[in-house]
């Protein structure tokens, strides 16, 4: 198979004359894979694999979901049914879990209003001390 395979693009594929799909993702535990509006139905032997992640220490579901949100997660065996039917064309990744507080490094700097949450920056719009405070012992805590 082609374990380094990591992402495939599939949206200027036109599969309407494909008879089969089978076993075309053998072999391969994808990031990420697009797929476009003349792309068909993969399939129930289309051999698609729970997603990999797209960076290290991602905590994933197991189901494949559109890089954009608008879409539910799917494992793979129902995604492979679904494709065409109730999901749409477009890039989807391995579903993350959600985060819980707690779950993710995170500092707060009182002086500039920045909460850092993994690598994600928040600038808090309130000023009052009080909410700085709060947040300030919930971080160290």
């Amino acid at each position: 198979g082609c374990t380094s395979l990591k992402s495939l693009d599939f949206s200027s594929f036109n599969t309407s004359n494909v008879t089969t799909m089978r076993d075309i993702f053998v072999g391969t535990t994808l990031s990420s894979l697009t797929l476009g509006d003349k792309f068909k139905d993969l399939g129930s032997d289309a051999g698609l694999s729970a997603p990999g992640k797209l960076k290290e220490g991602d905590k994933l579901t197991g189901n494949w979901i559109r890089q954009d949100g608008n879409s539910n997660g799917y494992n793979a065996k129902d995604f492979m049914a679904k494709f065409g039917k109730d999901l749409k064309p477009g890039t989807y990744v391995a579903e993350t879990e959600v985060l819980k507080w707690g779950d993710a490094a995170c500092s707060f700097n009182a002086d500039s209003g920045i909460l850092i949450v993994g690598q994600v920056h928040y600038r808090l719009l309130a000023t009052h001390h009080g909410i700085k405070k709060v947040l300030k012992r919930l971080i160290k805590s």
